[in-house]
């Protein structure tokens, strides 16, 4: 069950005055027990927030919006170790292409931070270099980016083996 929390700061403007300001703090337990807090500047906003979490936590479907904070090196470095299903040759030749393709460019980027655009112009640039495996090599290990943080592998996983979800 989530729940608002109102709270009064004191900000000092431009002037150096001192304003009272009202701010909203939407706090809720993930299904783990976890608790997290959003801050909200409109009562209606922190509301509706509060709504949405709710259904989303009821319903299994909620997601820690700080896991988009990890860097793709790591978020790709753990998923790799889950992937029991791969074959010897298929991992080394997985972690072969990420070593020397993709970390080069997004590893030490967080994953809330690659966009469609920046995924498509490294493949164009890959490409124009003559790097023709590229196409193949993004629909291969599309599998590899299956979870992770919502909207970051969303836009991974259009380019590395999904569909288009522009």
């Amino acid at each position: 069950m989530a729940y608002i929390e109102r709270r009064r700061l004191e900000q000092r403007d431009k002037s150096g005055r001192t304003k009272s300001v009202v701010r909203y703090k939407v706090r809720y337990r993930d299904a783990a027990g976890k608790p997290h807090c959003e801050t909200k500047r409109r009562l209606v906003d922190a509301e509706r927030r509060k709504a949405e979490i709710e259904l989303d936590v009821g319903n299994g479907l909620w997601r820690d919006p700080r896991r988009g904070e990890i860097r793709l090196e790591k978020w790709a470095a753990d998923r790799i170790q889950t992937r029991h299903d791969l074959r010897l040759t298929t991992r080394t030749r997985l972690e072969i292409t990420l070593k020397v393709q993709v970390l080069p460019r997004f590893g030490s980027t967080p994953l809330v931070r690659i966009t469609n655009a920046a995924v498509r112009s490294w493949v164009a640039e890959m490409l124009a270099a003559g790097h023709n495996s590229v196409a193949f090599t993004l629909t291969r290990y599309g599998g590899l980016f299956e979870d992770g943080s919502e909207a970051a592998v969303d836009r991974l996983d259009t380019v590395l083996g999904g569909g288009s979800k522009d």
